[in-house]
């Protein structure tokens, strides 16, 4: 659904500001359950405005519209699989392991990875970079950005965000400085 957007040139800054206040409104009902989503990628996200009964695949659909989470492979935020780390969710939206004891991938934190994941590709229109490549992007980017991207997938120059209020309140600082380096050309 966010996929379709973004391949018709539709995201703006005001929907992408809209898409990290959903995403995270989205996350805290996950997280104040002690659920995490699980697979947080642009496909899982569609857009429902004055008709519900109709999600779009498009933030164009009605200007009021809001992003909502669906298909979550949804799991306790408190269990965390025995034995060896195993892989879930969508290739280039879940942040791979550093070693077998690396069990960040099964808690919240795994659902900021995916919220951040799938901002980048709202803005850039592409999934992000995974491993090593990542950190170099994230190093690459304007230290606005490089702040708010690190609040949620864990590189960079900011720590992991404690809450999705907090990773929202990163990247929406971050959309503001471009907003207003844009109004001010």
């Amino acid at each position: 659904a966010c996929r379709a957007a973004v391949d018709m040139d539709r995201f703006r800054p005001h929907h992408v500001e809209r898409l990290v206040a959903d995403l995270a409104d989205g996350l805290r009902a996950f997280h104040a359950a002690a659920l995490t989503h699980g697979d947080l990628n642009p496909a899982n996200v569609v857009f429902v405005g004055d008709r519900a009964d109709r999600p779009s695949c498009s933030p164009l659909a009605n200007d009021g519209f809001r992003a909502v989470l669906i298909d979550p492979s949804v799991s306790s935020d408190t269990a965390v699989p025995a034995g060896p780390w195993t892989e879930h969710g969508t290739p280039g939206y879940r942040r791979l392991p550093r070693d077998r004891s690396d069990t960040w991938g099964h808690d919240w934190r795994s659902d900021l990875y995916g919220a951040t994941a799938t901002i980048w590709f709202a803005v850039t229109g592409e999934a992000p970079p995974e491993g090593r490549r990542l950190a170099q992007a994230i190093d690459a980017a304007p230290p606005h950005w490089a702040t708010a991207l690190g609040t949620g997938v864990g590189v960079g120059p900011a720590p992991v965000a404690d809450s999705s209020g907090q990773w929202a309140d990163a990247m929406l600082e971050a959309l503001d400085v471009d907003i207003r380096a844009v109004e001010a050309a």
